[in-house]
């Protein structure tokens, strides 16, 4: 994208937020499209510190619980031989359930976002899972979804299994339908 009038048509290129981000696969592969990944959000500290490594800038701020080892507080990797631009500014470390939308914003310095991505855990959803109706992990595609809203996403990106399309709600309703329909107010 170019951003014409500031600079002589400086590139501006589209910002993106990586929701249950793990350790960064998704993130790096919109950062080699194209995108500013600017923030990963994940509730899993051991992941998020090879998230840190690969994908953070300089100055990134880390929020939320760090990873301990026997109790002490581990140093934050660097990965200094990565090929790849490091754009993300803020890594949160904390369960979804407990994060907002402005939160994210705010500390991004953002007032929008051009893209959420994420992949929100499949255990539930897998072929290979207990497929258990009511698995609280069920619900966490409409966490996505709700932050998604909260961060006026313009676009979105969710990954995750096809059996994601099969799985039931206890209502009897498709967790796929649901989704759907709450996303196809603004999307």
């Amino acid at each position: 994208l170019r951003q014409e009038g500031y600079g002589g048509g400086a590139e501006m290129k589209p910002t993106a937020i990586d929701l249950f981000c793990g350790c960064g696969g998704f993130s790096l592969g919109v950062i080699q499209a194209g995108f500013n990944v600017v923030c990963g959000v994940d509730s899993d500290p051991q992941a998020l510190m090879t998230y840190y490594a690969n994908l953070a800038a300089p100055d990134c701020k880390w929020v939320g619980e760090k990873p301990k080892k026997r109790g002490k507080e581990l140093t934050l990797p660097r990965n200094e031989w990565a090929s790849w631009e490091k754009t993300v500014k803020v890594v949160i470390c904390q369960d979804i359930r407990e994060v907002f939308g402005w939160d994210i914003l705010e500390l991004c310095g953002l007032e929008e976002v051009d893209c959420v991505i994420g992949s929100p855990p499949c255990g539930s959803f897998s072929s290979s899972g207990r497929r258990k109706i009511g698995d609280e992990r069920d619900y966490l595609v409409f966490e996505f979804a709700r932050l998604a809203e909260e961060l006026r996403a313009k676009s979105l990106v969710m990954e995750n299994v096809p059996a994601l399309l099969s799985k039931k709600l206890p209502s009897g309703a498709k967790v796929i339908n649901v989704l759907t329909r709450y996303l196809k107010r603004d999307y």
